[in-house]
This record gives C-alpha cells, sequence and structure tokens, in this order.
C-alpha cells in the first residue's frame, strides 16, 4: 500500500540537529543524520522511524539532475509576487 504523503518533521529536526553543529563535514553529517534514524528505530514508538525513512525516500525521487541553478534574483521574482 502507497502511502498517501510523508511527514517530513523527524527530517526536518534532523537537519536542525545538524545546522546546530557547524563545523561538521558531509561524512559527519551523513553519520549523524544515520545515528537519528537509528535512534528512531530504537525507539518504543517507530512512526517517527516510518517518517524519517519514508521522507528520506521520497526526496531520493526528486532528479535534480536536469535542473539550472538561477542565474540571479530576478529569476525568482515571479516565485514571490502575489
Amino acid at each position: 500500500m502507497e502511502k498517501p504523503g510523508a511527514d517530513f518533521r523527524p527530517l526536518i529536526e534532523a537537519l536542525e540537529a545538524l545546522e546546530a553543529e557547524p563545523g561538521l563535514n558531509l561524512q559527519e553529517q551523513l553519520a549523524r543524520l544515520e545515528i537519528a534514524l537509528v535512534s528512531a528505530e530504537i525507539n518504543p514508538n517507530p512512526i517517527e522511524a516510518v517518517e524519517l525513512t519514508y521522507s528520506l525516500k521520497a526526496l531520493q525521487e526528486i532528479d535534480a539532475s536536469k535542473r539550472a541553478p538561477a542565474q540571479d534574483t530576478a529569476d525568482l521574482a515571479s516565485f514571490f509576487e502575489q
């Protein structure tokens, strides 16, 4: 059965915890994320582990290889006009 959507809060909390530790290299950041995942898995309430795993899988589905970065902030102006 397909899950209708991901709750990204556990992932956001894990990323915010990383942000609180400046100076970590990529390997250390990935290790901290893995620790957050293992911690969620051994927690008696498995919902956070399911949401964290599902949100990571959802992010893997994003194909950013064909995206061109904005050249100037003016390229983004239309997204903020309302």
